[in-house]
């Protein structure tokens, strides 16, 4: 059991998951380029807030709470959480909280707007908005839908009934946007600073069918980068990144897009090709349908794989009184990679380890943690904000969607992830000049052998 006081590094991730508390604080727009899917898209700065730090038990208390929450959300069997269906929220524009703990953004809600700080959440689909937050009275174009609202999570509830009024984000504004107006919420689930979460998932994931705000501001595609925090002083809110509706931002990516093909419609759900540890390939087997959840912030896997990456740390150990979490010697180097596509991402020690759990450093937690997910599981990974800071985010929507993840330009987040081609472990997705080359290829190979067939029947 650990008692002793939490490291400076450490404490900020602890209470994050207690709580989605953000502030935002836009900064300038940067010059930059963008490609579009549709229209033009507009690109808003994200804003990071950080906590002041706590004592040693906290970071257990925010990691129960942590997995409590994703298991609640994602509906994995505990014993302290029910079965109910699964409703969630999500936000938008981004502010950095906590020490990378979670990214928010400010929306303008109502008439006249009401500026709302909201947890951007791609792991759900639904918005809510906490009434301590939002006068509907005040807004001349909110309307009560009169349908209660209910979200039970792992660690909370949140109880309201469902509404609707004017939503804007990122130059993007939709009248009558479905949302829920939170009249209870855990304690754990609100703060000062975050007024609710607002869903990015997809439509057959809302708890009362609404399209999500990226749909309903009729664009089919959005991306993000989550620009880590620079220090673990006290300062409550930093530049968090950049959240682009509509297309992409090409000022904070370089290279190829590596592009993996979404599984269904519900989750941005997609296949996770192996992981590894300390230079040791784990075996998933079965276990690789990942979610993409900007709203998480470490990595969440199954047990059996979590246990097998952590024996493979000299001096790791499950911690006692965090199901779930394993601690590690803070002295090693400890490094790990995922693989989506064809692309092995590798993570530095830096992003493995969460914090110290003593002021000592004698030991720290490492950021893969088992979430109670089987092969038998909808989805057996919750992959968070741990590797998506370290590379460029994209999801796009069609006749196929799809997740795509590409380097950092030079300078950001130190460089983000490092990349290694390998195998593609399903099928290659292609767009733009690529698709319109392949289709061509196609068309040429049809007309000779219709030349043969036809010359064939001549003779």
């Amino acid at each position: 059991m650990v008692t002793s006081p939490l490291s400076p590094r450490g404490l900020f991730l602890l209470c994050l998951a207690a709580a989605a508390t953000t502030y935002a604080a836009p900064a300038p727009s940067p010059d930059v380029s963008v490609s579009s899917s549709s229209k033009s898209p507009r690109t808003y700065p994200i804003v990071k807030k950080r906590t002041p730090t706590r004592t040693g038990d906290d970071l257990l208390s925010w990691a129960n709470n942590h997995r409590s929450h994703l298991q609640g959300k994602y509906g994995f069997e505990t014993a302290t959480s029910s079965s109910s269906k699964r409703r969630d929220v999500g936000v938008a524009p981004l502010v950095n909280y906590q020490h990378d703990s979670t990214w928010y953004a400010t929306f303008e809600v109502g008439t006249p707007a009401k500026a709302l700080n909201l947890v951007l959440d791609t792991g759900s689909s639904d918005i809510w908005v906490s009434a301590s937050n939002f006068t509907p009275s005040a807004s001349s174009t909110f309307s009560n839908a009169s349908s209660a609202f209910s979200i039970t999570y792992g660690s909370g509830a949140v109880n309201g009934y469902e509404a609707r009024d004017t939503f804007t984000l990122a130059g993007h504004t939709v009248p009558g946007m479905p949302f829920a107006v939170a009249t209870e919420v855990s304690s754990n689930l609100e703060d000062d600073v975050t007024s609710g979460i607002a869903g990015l998932g997809f439509q057959a994931l809302s708890s009362a069918n609404s399209v999500p705000f990226w749909q309903a501001a009729n664009e089919s595609e959005f991306s993000f980068y989550l620009q880590r925090s620079p220090s673990t002083d006290d300062v409550t809110v930093s530049t968090g990144g950049y959240f682009t509706l509509g297309g992409t931002n090409t000022s904070l990516y370089q290279g190829d897009i590596n592009w993996s093909n979404v599984i269904s419609k519900t989750y941005w759900l997609i296949t996770l090709g192996g992981v590894s540890v300390a230079d040791s390939s784990i075996d998933i087997g079965s276990t690789n349908k990942a979610a993409i959840d900007s709203g998480t912030t470490l990595i969440g896997g199954p047990e059996s794989v979590i246990a097998a990456m952590y024996s493979k740390i000299d001096g790791a150990s499950a911690i006692e009184g965090a199901d779930g979490y394993y601690q590690y010697p803070c002295d090693s180097s400890v490094n790990a990679t995922l693989t989506f596509g064809n692309q092995q991402y590798s993570l530095g020690s830096d992003q493995f380890e969460v914090a110290a759990l003593d002021s000592s450093g004698e030991y720290c937690m490492g950021a893969f943690f088992s979430v109670g997910s089987t092969s038998a599981s909808t989805l057996q990974w919750i992959v968070g904000d741990a590797f998506l800071s370290s590379v460029y985010t994209i999801m796009q929507n069609g006749d196929t969607a799809r997740v795509g993840f590409a380097a950092l330009a030079d300078g950001l987040n130190d460089g983000g992830a490092s990349s290694t081609t390998v195998a593609r472990t399903q099928p290659a997705t292609t767009s733009g000049a690529a698709q319109h080359k392949a289709m061509a290829a196609q068309l040429a190979v049809m007309a000779v052998l219709a030349a043969v067939v036809g010359q064939a029947l001549l003779c």
